[in-house]
């Protein structure tokens, strides 16, 4: 993620190439046609605010204000960069139909996913999972044509071996992963595939049995893909939250054909809650210290799955690092260490970083306590 902090849905890069390479997990910010690696991210998926989750708080219309400021035409263009980011704006506009209020901004997120859909999941002759399973599931979660995608994510499916079920890129080289893995499952799911049940079969393999999902796969040369047979398999907090906040939603309906779907979940969620410091912050994969982002995800996950205090507890740390006045008022900061950029306009260098952090931790602030 060059200097930025990792964010689980979204990295951004200065070129293609380093874009393609830095998606090692869920997405990449580099524009419409260089999300090539969407795995994610993300993310932060759920189809709507009807999902269990509570009415928005003055908190969370604060950053679904600000955050749907920063679309242009339904989509976030990055200003460092002369980009157009289509897997930050697929974050903003799930955050945006999460948090409710907002079906004009989400309708034009739609309308640019469906218009961009080839240059986001492609690159040449190169055809991207993580990138298809998001645009995919974000397009059928709002009730749009999602054209060929469907299909194009099949193609995608490992059919035999040690593989079978794992979304594999068709591309020299293989940036798929385990949180693009939980997006194809829903989005197979929701599109009524016959693959839902192998690729959320071969996504359970990627959990250890302490509850964590990992972030990449073995290699797919590997006798054992699973994350308890890898000594290198370590947990990704971010990760496992996506999985939860996918799946969660459709565990009754996807878990009468996977066996131990709901359980995996639940395993998931008291992992997260274990993850979480005293003041409810949970810490990505750079750690030791809680960030935005991971605890937004965290939140947001627990909240739906019904661990209301949890998810309150992520939400009064995200309330920390949201700014409540000033000329960036709802934006939320990365950190404790860079809250003070919200202070005055957020310099350009520094947007994406806020962006990739508010989109993922504003749905948190649902669970906030009055």
């Amino acid at each position: 993620m060059t200097s930025r902090p990792r964010a689980p849905f979204v990295r951004a890069t200065a070129s293609l190439a380093a874009c393609v390479v830095a998606s090692g997990l869920l997405l990449t910010g580099c524009g419409s046609g260089s999300d090539a690696g969407d795995g994610s991210s993300s993310s932060s998926p759920s189809a709507s605010s009807s999902s269990g989750a509570p009415s928005a708080t003055p908190q969370a219309t604060a950053a679904g204000d600000w955050l749907g400021d920063q679309l242009v035409d339904g989509v976030i263009r990055n200003r460092q960069y002369g980009t157009e980011d289509l897997g930050l704006s697929i974050d903003v506009g799930m955050a945006l139909d999460q948090i409710g209020g907002y079906d004009r901004e989400v309708a034009t997120v739609t309308d640019a996913v469906r218009t961009d859909q080839a240059a986001y999941t492609t690159l040449g002759d190169d055809v991207y999972a993580g990138a298809t399973a998001k645009a995919l599931m974000f397009l059928e979660m709002q009730g749009a044509d999602a054209g060929p995608l469907l299909q194009q994510l099949e193609d995608l499916v490992v059919d035999q071996g040690p593989s079978v079920g794992r979304l594999s890129d068709d591309a020299d080289e293989d940036y798929s992963n385990v949180a693009g893995q939980a997006y194809g499952a829903r989005a197979l799911h929701d599109g009524g595939s016959e693959d839902a049940q192998a690729v959320t079969e071969f996504l359970l393999q990627q959990q250890c049995d302490d509850g964590w999902f990992r972030a990449a796969f073995a290699s797919p040369r590997a006798s054992d893909e699973t994350c308890d047979g890898d000594d290198n398999s370590s947990p990704d907090n971010d990760t496992t939250a996506i999985v939860l906040l996918v799946l969660g939603p459709v565990a009754d309906e996807l878990g009468q054909d996977v066996d131990g779907l709901s359980d995996a979940l639940d395993d998931a969620a008291a992992w997260l809650r274990s993850a979480q410091d005293a003041d409810g912050g949970v810490a990505g994969e750079e750690g030791p210290d809680a960030n935005a982002n991971s605890t937004g995800l965290a939140g947001w996950a627990l909240g739906l799955h019904g661990d209301t205090d949890a998810a309150g507890a992520a939400a009064g740390a995200v309330e920390q690092l949201q700014a409540g006045d000033g000329p960036e008022a709802g934006a939320i900061a990365y950190d404790q260490a860079s809250v003070g950029v919200l202070d005055a306009r957020i310099p350009t260098a520094q947007e994406d970083q806020v962006r990739r952090a508010t989109a993922q931790a504003a749905p948190a602030l649902l669970w906030l306590s009055s």
